[in-house]
């Protein structure tokens, strides 16, 4: 047999040409040809995969699974008339990816090892799936493809990230709260809260605005021995080098709130600051001698309230005082005056 020849003598390559061998003896490409069918043939040792590896080896293809059957679900709710079907459908893809997903860990976790998506958690990657799931529908329904995450509103994404579009939980017919971009960039609204106070019905307000829990008042009272009596009067301090909180406001007011099993079961109720005691205030109630206070509140004195505010530049001596007519002003500790009690959460 003749030997292979160059069909391309002039050594210049054409990219279009078929690829061709110069002049090689047969015995030559032979040896080649096997040698090199007989490396491709020969496996690459690997190591023994680690648990963690395992372990994200199964994630993945939990992951893709789920991606399968959030699609699945989305195509056969395109031509049917019942939306419940598809969302249990979506909903029995969840369970079983959450189910997977667990099955992971814990094989990797009987082999003492933890998987290496940490601190990442499976609700991060629920989300994430669910998100790209709902990309693609709208995508597919013609509303475009979105990049729902990237923290800038596309197409009809009411949000992405910290991106409302100026929508706030007032827009949306709250009295307030904050609003989440929940998945698929669409806005969650179950933080915005219908009104700011609301009567706890134990003699309590909660202002859902600032999470502070205030003390109602009552009028008539049971006098001096009862602490939510709106005609009592308390001192701040009675006197001493710093004029320290050693008042009645402290040793008789918050200690009856605080004692025994405490004021509805809570026993951190404090004087609060000049600005959470002006916070409370609404303008739009003084009207005439109004006093400038919802009246969720119950009764309120029209004299000016303690705070726990010291004055800063005369502090041995001088306390901040709010009245509920709008107005603030500062006097002595060992002053007489009505307080009303406050603390953080509800």
């Amino acid at each position: 047999m003749a030997p292979w020849t160059d069909t391309n003598p002039t050594g210049i390559s054409d990219p279009q040409a078929p690829h061709v061998l110069h002049t090689l003896p047969l015995s030559v490409l032979i040896t080649l040809v096997a040698a090199s069918t007989l490396a491709l043939a020969v496996p690459t040792v690997h190591a023994k995969p680690t648990p963690a590896q395992k372990c994200a080896v199964a994630k993945n293809k939990a992951a893709g699974k789920y991606a399968a059957c959030l699609q699945t679900a989305t195509a056969n709710s395109i031509t049917s008339a019942d939306p419940s079907k598809f969302t249990n459908a979506r909903d029995k893809c969840r369970t079983t990816f959450l189910k997977a997903w667990a099955a992971a860990e814990a094989k990797a976790a009987k082999a003492g090892a933890t998987c290496d998506d940490a601190p990442l958690t499976v609700d991060d990657f629920d989300n994430a799936v669910d998100t790209q799931s709902f990309v693609i529908a709208l995508g597919l329904a013609g509303d475009g493809l979105r990049r729902c995450g990237d923290n800038t509103r596309q197409g009809s994404e009411s949000c992405d990230g910290n991106d409302f579009g100026a929508e706030t939980c007032v827009t949306y017919g709250f009295a307030g709260g904050t609003m989440r971009c929940a998945s698929g960039c669409v806005i969650d609204t179950s933080g915005c809260f219908a009104a700011r106070y609301v009567d706890n019905g134990d003699g309590t307000v909660t202002d859902h605005q600032t999470g502070l829990q205030w003390e109602q008042k009552v009028s008539p009272g049971g006098g001096a021995p009862d602490p939510h009596d709106v005609d009592n009067t308390y001192t701040w301090s009675v006197g001493g080098t710093d004029w320290p909180p050693n008042g009645t406001a402290f040793t008789e007011f918050l200690a009856a709130l605080n004692n025994g099993s405490c004021f509805v079961g809570h026993c951190d109720w404090r004087l609060p600051t000049e600005s959470e005691l002006y916070g409370i205030l609404d303008v739009t109630l003084c009207t005439g001698s109004e006093l400038c206070l919802p009246a969720v509140f119950g009764p309120v004195s029209s004299d000016f309230y303690f705070t726990a505010t010291t004055v800063g530049d005369i502090a041995t001596g001088a306390v901040s005082f709010v009245n509920f007519y709008g107005f603030g002003a500062s006097g002595a500790k060992n002053t007489s005056g009505p307080v009303l009690a406050v603390r953080t959460g509800s």
